[in-house]
């Protein structure tokens, strides 16, 4: 059960991150004269802390999970 629960949850994320990038990609090309970013200390501090809150969530139930 929980390996299921763990798989859809990677499935969700890894479709969703895929699809943004490459929505930002095709959006933000060259080509169309896209803006230019540079460092955004929020966005950094965001796609640093968000993965690590999903990690914890993901390990919690699985070391319960391998200890019992």
């Amino acid at each position: 059960m929980l390996h299921q629960y763990v798989i859809w949850l990677v499935i969700v994320i890894f479709v969703s991150a895929f699809g943004t990038m490459f929505w930002a990609c095709y959006a933000y090309r060259n080509s169309k004269g896209g803006p230019r970013f540079h460092a955004n200390a929020t966005i950094e501090i965001l796609w640093t802390v968000i993965p690590a809150i999903v990690l914890l969530a993901i390990a919690w139930p699985v070391i319960k999970a391998v200890i019992a």
